[in-house]
Parts: structure tokens; C-alpha cells; sequence
């Protein structure tokens, strides 16, 4: 029986508590200079990742798909409860203008596109794909 993987989990735990110390560290110095918070992140995580400084290989793309969702279900969550109840009444009205004629003008250029290029306008404006493009070879 080896003992690997007991290090190579105080490893991994000790490297993600140094990114988080350091991540800690540039929130202070962000508040200060008025710098936005997730492009720290984001600079902390390209510095330590494989082709930064830190040089940590990390070629796992499903957790990391997986650990980018549930980071951005936290920042979702917490923007929403830290935005004030006056805000939310404020935007209320251009967002959901927005919301539904933003979606139907999209909708309709999407459609345009399509039809544009070769798409007959039924097929343009269903949410089904065409089963075959009229362009692809028999």
C-alpha cells in the first residue's frame, strides 16, 4: 500500500488555500484601487496555471467546466444578494424591455441571417435544426 495519495491531496489542498490566500490578499488591494475583483482572479489563475509562473498542469477540462459553472452559480448568487432593492426597482423596466423585444429583435436577425443564406424561413425561424443544409455535400 503507498502513501501517495495522502500527499498528493495535502498537495493539491495546500496550493488551492495558497491561491486563495493570494486571491484574499489581491481583494484588499483591488477595493483600494478600484481595480474590478474577477479580473484579480482571473490574472492569479493565469499566473499559476501551466504556462504562468506557478506552472501547475491542469489538462481535466470537464472539472473544470464543472468548477467554472458552480463559480459562476456563487458570483450569480452573490451579486443578487448584495445588490440593493432600490437598484433592481430602477433597471426594472429597460431589463425587461430588454428581455423581450431584445430577444424577438435577436431572434428575427438570427432568422434573417439564416434565411439569407440559404435557409427557406420556416426553417429560419423554428428552433429545430434543419435535419440537412441545403449546402452539405449528398
Amino acid at each position: 500500500m503507498t502513501h501517495a495519495e495522502p500527499l498528493a491531496t495535502a498537495i493539491i489542498l495546500a496550493a488551492f488555500g495558497a491561491l486563495l490566500a493570494v486571491s484574499v490578499a489581491f481583494s484588499r488591494a483591488a477595493a483600494r484601487l478600484g481595480v474590478p475583483l474577477a479580473l484579480l482572479f482571473l490574472i492569479v489563475g493565469v499566473l499559476a496555471g501551466s504556462e504562468g509562473i506557478g506552472g501547475i498542469p491542469f489538462e481535466d477540462y470537464h472539472a473544470t467546466f464543472r468548477l467554472g459553472t458552480a463559480a459562476l452559480v456563487l458570483i450569480l448568487f452573490d451579486g443578487g444578494l448584495n445588490t440593493p432593492s432600490s437598484a433592481v426597482r430602477r433597471v426594472l423596466a429597460p431589463a425587461s424591455v430588454l428581455a423581450t423585444f431584445g430577444v424577438v429583435a435577436t431572434a428575427g436577425a438570427t432568422a434573417a441571417a439564416a434565411h439569407f443564406f440559404g435557409l427557406d424561413w420556416s426553417s429560419a425561424l423554428s428552433c429545430h435544426r434543419p435535419t440537412r443544409l441545403p449546402c452539405s455535400p449528398c
